[in-house]
């Protein structure tokens, strides 16, 4: 602390007082300017970090991008692909819309096409929704990936699941179908109708759950088939 002496003219009388007057000292301005450095340092570090971080983050999504297209495998546009029908009846695909350009017919549920990639690409275009609710099958898991269908792959019965579960039991059955896209709970309704007029064995309770599930009139088909058949039959 520093004294300061003034001089006072009061009244034509002089006096004199003392004032203090806080002054900073070398060694304090040193240590003041060293802590501003400090506080200018860390902060440029923190944005450093920041930034580092940012880098980090973009990166790590950068390569998570680049696992996806590598795990994606590589069609060539001329390779057969498998193409099935999960359809009861007729199904025409084609390359244009409105069934024009390249049509493929499946005659029914089980029935294969070979589609070539690059044409399998484009009824895609067009017919997408049919791969999508299970009217048709992709019997390769890699082409369903490159397609971008494995999300509603997650919920679609294969062909040879659908066999399976037309001859399950009652409490498999009803866990199975009552997840399965709506196309192919249609498709089940009409495969069991087939099978009660062949006379195949067929568990009832299925039947009536089905009926229930669908809204089918499944009695009435029957009927209609049966007579059709017996018709068929007479004339044979």
């Amino acid at each position: 602390m520093a004294t300061k002496k003034t001089v006072k003219k009061d009244e034509g009388i002089l006096s004199s007082k003392t004032e203090d007057v806080d002054e900073v000292t070398p060694e304090e301005e040193d240590t003041i300017i060293e802590k501003e450095k400090e506080m200018i340092e860390d902060d440029k570090l923190k944005q450093q970090n920041d930034l580092l971080l940012k880098q980090i983050e973009e990166m790590k999504s950068k390569m998570a991008d680049l696992q996806v297209k590598a795990d994606v495998k590589i069609f060539d546009q001329y390779a057969d692909i498998t193409v099935v029908s999960l359809r009861s009846g007729v199904l025409n695909l084609a390359t244009g819309p409105n069934g024009t350009q390249q049509i493929y017919t499946f005659s029914g549920f089980g029935k294969t096409n070979e589609i070539s990639y690059g044409e399998l690409k484009k009824v895609l275009q067009f017919y997408r929704n049919r791969f999508e609710n299970g009217d048709v099958y992709i019997d390769n898991p890699d082409v369903v990936k490159a397609l971008g269908l494995t999300i509603p792959y997650e919920k679609i019965l294969s062909p040879q699941k659908i066999n399976e579960l037309l001859n399950a039991d009652i409490k498999t059955f009803e866990r199975i179908f009552a997840n399965a896209p709506k196309s192919q709970q249609n498709t089940i309704a009409d495969l069991l109708v087939n099978r009660v007029v062949d006379n195949e064995n067929v568990d009832l309770n299925v039947v009536a759950y089905v009926k229930k599930i669908t809204g089918k009139d499944m009695d009435f088909k029957i009927e209609q088939m049966q007579s059709a058949k017996n018709l068929v039959d007479g004339n044979s």
